[in-house]
């Protein structure tokens, strides 16, 4: 079993990084490798519970909710969501936790394989 970590640092429909991210977690997530998301700058933005997008099918939310329903940890960087004025409980669904910059070094440390897009 291996442990993968991805650093996420994109908002969702700039690009489709975080899709591409989705995507290989849950490739990972169905070999029962573990997965833990550190989104930062404005990859926090992918963890908003509040989403509303009618033009698409699936939301970022969507894909980072099953995620963590597979067993994907997803943490969220506490200075990030503090300067775009976002708070726990309040903006983001359930599961994701707001921590500090050095969870992402604990984090890089524990993994087998460390992506960043």
């Amino acid at each position: 079993m291996a442990n993968f970590g991805i650093i996420l640092t994109g908002g969702p429909y700039q690009t489709q990084r975080w899709e591409t991210a989705c995507r290989i977690a849950d490739a990972a997530l169905e070999r029962v490798d573990k997965v833990s998301f550190f989104l930062f700058l404005d990859g926090v933005y992918n963890a908003l519970g509040t989403q509303v997008f009618p033009m698409l099918e699936r939301l970022p939310m969507d894909s980072f909710k099953s995620l963590l329903a597979k067993g994907a940890v997803i943490y969220a960087c506490e200075t990030c969501c503090y300067n775009r004025g976002l708070s726990e409980g309040a903006d983001f669904y359930k599961g994701v936790q707001i921590v500090g910059v050095p969870t992402v070094a604990a984090m890089a440390s524990q993994c087998d394989r460390l992506l960043t897009l």
